[in-house]
């Protein structure tokens, strides 16, 4: 005789797997100017098909004690990448509208998203990104990076 057990963790897996797939998705990530080098440290957004990110969203880039504000959608932008735009629905927020959606990579250098960053040095700063519509945030990625700031010889 199988147990409640049995039947119920194929249930949850099922669960786990579909809220997955209905959040929205992306990624903050910093590259890290010391680790290739002549890399420049930036900023990246990732969207996918499954996904969608509402126009309205902003981006909140901590790089160290300072924090840096950006519309997700200036962010695309000036990134010069190609994106889509649909009506889409983010239900951890009740939100119904026009989405960003589809497999893209956006990336910006540091430089644009963070300006400010003058002092001369290179050091490893606790960076953080993350991507906020009504008060609610969607996505959030913190890394220790390291960044070659504007001045020094790395």
């Amino acid at each position: 005789m199988k147990t409640g057990l049995f039947y119920a963790l194929p249930l949850v897996s099922a669960a786990i797997i579909i809220s997955l797939l209905l959040r929205p998705g992306m990624t903050g990530m910093v590259i890290g100017s010391g680790a290739v080098p002549g890399a420049v440290p930036g900023i990246r957004l990732m969207t996918a098909e499954d996904s969608v990110l509402p126009i309205g969203s902003v981006m909140e880039i901590a790089v160290g004690n300072r924090t840096y504000s950006l519309k997700v959608a200036d962010f695309i932008n000036r990134s010069g990448g190609p994106y889509e735009v649909m009506d889409g629905m983010v239900r951890s927020t009740g939100y119904y509208g026009p989405v960003f959606t589809g497999k893209h990579a956006y990336i910006l250098p540091l430089s644009e998203v963070a300006p400010g960053l003058e002092e001369a040095g290179e050091r490893h700063l606790p960076v953080r990104v993350r991507v906020i519509y009504n008060g609610s945030v969607l996505a959030e990625n913190e890394t220790d990076a390291l960044i070659v700031l504007a001045g020094s010889r790395p």
